[in-house]
């Protein structure tokens, strides 16, 4: 995460990030003292309330907290800012099951369909829980990521199908794989 905050070079960006983060040193606190400090904005979409309650008190006025299903928020925000370029994403929002990774990666998919219009040429998108080996799992859950490797060629994530799907356009490149992957989009 600290590698894409490197990539935006300290100017005035626009963060999305999908799936709140309000406990600990977290990604929503993250984003927003980047841009409270270097300007832009920053926008945080969760579908539950609490990790926005509690982060309201801490965050800047140049944060926003949205409480919305991150797809058809995602789809909204390109909707009503058909100019607007989206510098970095950060996609998080749908919790993975090792044993059955299907409906988080589908999920994240849908949202970079969503955001894709967006993503233009430096954009950053960030998918985290996107391991790039099973040895990232926690001992308990690594079989069943193994098993599930073994059975389809992907390693369970959130990401998998976004790395597919991104892996044959031309007009990306990953610039790092461990258990996130960060991707920069350039002129096609």
């Amino acid at each position: 995460m600290l590698a894409a905050l490197q990539l935006l070079e300290e100017q005035p960006r626009t963060i999305l990030e999908t799936g709140s983060s309000a406990w600990g040193p977290d990604s929503s606190r993250l984003f927003d003292a980047y841009v409270a400090r270097f300007g832009g904005d920053f926008v945080t979409v969760d579908v539950r309330i609490q990790p926005l309650l509690r982060l309201r008190r801490d965050l800047s006025p140049r944060s926003e907290m949205v409480c919305d299903d991150s797809v058809r928020f995602l789809r909204r925000w390109v909707r009503e800012n058909p100019l607007r370029q989206a510098d970095l994403v950060y996609l998080d929002s749908y919790d993975l099951d090792p044993s059955s990774p299907t409906p988080a990666a589908v999920h994240g998919l849908l949202e970079l369909e969503a955001i894709r219009p967006a993503l233009r040429d430096g954009s950053l998108l960030l998918v985290d829980d996107t391991p790039s080996s099973v040895e990232f799992f926690p001992r308990p859950q690594r079989r069943d990521a193994a098993l599930f490797a073994e059975r389809t060629g992907l390693i369970p994530g959130k990401g998998m199908l976004i790395d597919v799907w991104l892996g044959n356009d031309s007009s990306v490149t990953k610039l790092h794989h461990g258990y996130q992957a960060l991707y920069r989009f350039d002129a096609s």
